[in-house]
C-alpha cells in the first residue's frame, strides 16, 4: 500500500505529463491551476486523503484545498481546453 506522499508524488508526475506544467509552481497561469486542482481533487475523492494532507504536500492550507477541489468541478464543466484532459479521470 502506498503512502500518502508516494500518492501525492505519482498524482503529481501524471498531472506533469498531462497538463504540461509543473503543478509545484507557485505561478497562477491556467494549467498550472488546471493541474494543481485535478490533484487535488483526486486525493481528495479517489484516495481519501484529508485536507490537510493534501495540503500539506503543497505548502497550502485546507480552505486553498477546498477551493481547489470545488473549482475542479467548474473547470471540468466550462473550460475548454479542459476536455483535452478528461481521460485521466
Amino acid at each position: 500500500m502506498m503512502t500518502d506522499a508516494e500518492i501525492l508524488t505519482e498524482l503529481t508526475g501524471i498531472a506533469r505529463e498531462i497538463f504540461k506544467s509543473d503543478p509545484m509552481d507557485k505561478s497562477r497561469k491556467q494549467n498550472v491551476i488546471l493541474a494543481r486542482n485535478a490533484i487535488c481533487y483526486a486525493a481528495r475523492f479517489r484516495y481519501k486523503m484529508t485536507l490537510r494532507e493534501i495540503g500539506k504536500h503543497f505548502g497550502k492550507n485546507h480552505a486553498t484545498i477546498i477551493n481547489a477541489v470545488n473549482k475542479h468541478d467548474i473547470d471540468y464543466k466550462y473550460v475548454n481546453n479542459y476536455n483535452l484532459y478528461r481521460d485521466w479521470e
